[in-house]
């Protein structure tokens, strides 16, 4: 998957066989909406939201997080305001999830998922997110990996 832009607001897909592209989709669904969602969820401001995903994210949920608490003294105005890591982490990892639910399903109706058979490559800036390689073997019950975007050369485009 792939954000457009800076990858905020939309997550793009293909998928390609022999070099050659044989789908394309977009989500309207991406890293702000996982923002939101934790803002929403976790009664936050939006941009302590994002800093918290930044922080602490996860696309599934620890083990361990259920019993551990993330502090937020130091910006809030209720003292000794915390928030539930394992809470935190169950909104990012539901979002995550449905986004790679709703590319498959895309690719399902295109009838093209036997072209996956190498498996899904990850990239832009919600791959960084740990371990999102596991939610997406989860979902996609193939092989994943994590690659850089690789520039694309060929037509020129000018705006006249």
């Amino acid at each position: 998957t792939r954000g457009a832009g800076r990858g905020r607001g939309c997550t793009g897909h293909a998928v390609c066989s022999a070099g050659v592209i044989k789908h394309t989709g977009v989500l309207a669904v991406g890293g702000d909406h996982v923002s939101n969602d934790l803002a929403y969820g976790l009664k936050v401001p939006l941009a302590r939201a994002e800093q918290i995903k930044i922080d602490h994210g996860s696309a599934v949920i620890n083990p361990g997080a259920r019993d551990r608490k993330i502090d937020l003294s130091d910006d809030s105005p209720i003292p000794g305001r915390q928030i539930n890591l394992g809470h935190m982490q169950k909104i990012m990892s539901m979002r995550l999830q449905e986004t790679f639910e709703l590319i498959a399903k895309d690719i399902g109706q295109a009838g093209l998922i036997e072209y996956l058979r190498a498996g899904v490559v990850l990239c832009g800036g919600g791959a960084r997110i740990p371990p999102i390689t596991k939610l997406a073997r989860d979902v996609f019950k193939l092989p994943v990996g994590i690659r850089r975007a690789s520039p694309v050369s060929g037509l020129k485009h000018s705006l006249g």
